[in-house]
């Protein structure tokens, strides 16, 4: 039984996208994404918040432990 040479694929490092600058602002613009997406997240949390009535509005929904770091 015989198998098919593979081609040989040299390794890629790690950090491929720092060498050029247009590389670096793509990279950059794609890791901003998650921000965005985090933002809209915590917004529609709080529009929910807004929506239930003025109990759960109250300072401790944002001011909770879990939450401060991630404000």
């Amino acid at each position: 039984m015989t198998t098919a040479a593979r081609p040989y694929r040299q390794p890629v490092p790690r950090f491929w996208w720092a060498g050029r600058r247009s590389y670096l602002l793509f990279m950059l613009r794609e890791i901003s994404s998650v921000f965005v997406a985090w933002f809209v997240v915590f917004l529609l949390a709080l529009v929910h918040a807004i929506g239930a009535g003025p109990e759960p509005t109250g300072a401790s929904w944002t001011s909770a432990p879990s939450r401060v770091w991630l404000r």
